[in-house]
């Protein structure tokens, strides 16, 4: 009778029948009624009066709050994101994306240098060394909280590595030249190191643009040691093209796109 007809509706499962239950039960959750209830003495039909019988233990009390309130309540709490499905805000880049140059009289000539050959159809050679090489085009040495470069690529065949070959002759082997660069940049990238460039003895004049996240630069490789730790790509294209000039800003994607129909680039 707490309850307007309508306001309160109980599951199937809920719900109390008194002819599911025998007569012994019927007597057993009589005698839980208190002897002090004013219903008790109030009442002439076996005890009972007007007290609600108390069902069976072995029934399912109904909640307190309506099935619909509970579905409901439900769905709101279904409706809240997760915290895994909630958007994480980007960081700001720490980096600044245009490493200046460290001129080669303040560091070590010991690292890696890029030389070209001529021979066997132009080809370009990874020479480890720990003094300067004549006639290298490029160099890059190591970081100092990077891997340093193992003994044995100093000593093994005077510390040259063939890195590729067949790139002279027509635009197919110079875009494998221009990989060849690549290559070499990511292989710094790799022991945290820094890159620059010596004019060209032989092979092709680059330029060797990186980005980090979505920031393009240009790297001024001429000017001396170039910091590529925390780059995420590189491209490397024909001197002069002006295929990124004046762009600030681009995506990974594209950036790997244009750099390979112009020249050739990699994901770090």
């Amino acid at each position: 009778d707490d309850y307007e007809q309508g306001e309160y509706e109980l599951n199937e499962e809920e719900e109390y029948n008194e002819d599911d239950y025998d007569g012994e039960t019927l007597s057993t959750a009589s005698s839980m009624v208190s002897e002090s209830s004013p219903q008790h003495h109030a009442s002439g039909n076996g005890g009972l009066g007007n007290k609600v019988r108390d069902p069976p233990a072995n029934v399912t009390q109904p909640s307190n709050r309506r099935p619909r309130d509970l579905v409901a309540q439900k769905a709101i709490t279904l409706s809240q994101p997760s915290p895994t499905d909630r958007p994480i805000s980007p960081m700001a880049n720490p980096i600044n994306p245009v490493p200046k140059p460290v001129p080669l009289a303040l560091t070590s000539e010991m690292g890696c240098y890029l030389v070209y050959e001529s021979d066997s159809s132009g080809k370009l050679r990874l020479y480890y060394s720990k003094t300067n090489i004549p006639d290298a085009i490029g160099f890059w040495a190591p970081g100092d909280g990077g891997k340093k470069i193992q003994g044995f690529k100093f000593q093994q065949d005077g510390g040259r590595v063939d890195l590729i070959k067949g790139i002279m002759g027509g635009s197919a082997n110079q875009k494998r030249f221009f990989m060849g660069w690549s290559q070499f940049v990511k292989a710094a990238k790799g022991y945290h190191g820094s890159v620059c460039k010596f004019p060209n003895h032989g092979g092709l004049e680059v330029d060797i643009y990186v980005l980090y996240g979505e920031d393009l630069a240009l790297l001024d490789l001429d000017q001396g040691l170039c910091d590529v730790s925390n780059v995420d790509a590189v491209a490397c294209v024909p001197k002069g093209k002006i295929t990124f000039a004046g762009v600030k800003s681009m995506d990974m994607h594209r950036f790997l796109n244009t750099g390979n129909m112009v020249g050739a680039a990699l994901k770090m």
